[in-house]
């Protein structure tokens, strides 16, 4: 792989904060009722559960090479993508609204891949489609991008 041009990482803070923290509520509380070990071992796997959903989605990567775009969630690789810079016709600074979340979205405009925060690049691709990339530093990501467009 090709020595990345830019790297950025956000960390998906509400889920850090979230699930953790209704996991331990959810063991304390089945501790302190004495529950069955049935209860115990399902609260475990909820736990284990939510451990994973941190390790798949608990950051978001965006990285731009000599000749492709790659942005993923989590830690573990998946899910993510990639996308030859030559099929991007245009890239331009765009926002998110906060009643289109965060996470990955289908929009009225396309697909949206945002961890938090407004900020996002909108690339134009040369079939016509159209995705925003969630950023907390567009106007660096989208002049990187545009630098390599062919």
């Amino acid at each position: 792989m090709a020595q990345p041009a830019y790297q950025r990482s956000q960390v998906l803070w509400l889920l850090w904060v979230v699930l953790p923290g209704t996991a331990l509520l959810t063991w304390w509380l089945a501790g302190a009722v004495q529950a069955e070990p049935q209860v115990q071992l399902a609260v475990a796997a909820v736990a284990a559960s939510e451990l994973l959903v941190l390790a798949g989605l608990g950051r978001f990567v965006v990285r731009v090479d000599d000749h492709t775009l790659h942005w993923q969630f989590g830690y573990l690789g998946w899910p993510h993508w990639r996308l030859p810079l030559a099929d991007i016709r245009a890239v331009e600074v765009a926002r998110s609204s906060w009643v289109e979340g965060w996470g990955i979205r289908r929009t009225k405009e396309g697909m949206l891949y945002n961890a938090r925060g407004s900020g996002a690049v909108r690339l134009t691709l040369k079939d016509g489609r159209r995705l925003r990339l969630g950023s907390d530093e567009p106007d660096r990501l989208a002049a990187i991008i545009a630098a390599r467009l062919t």
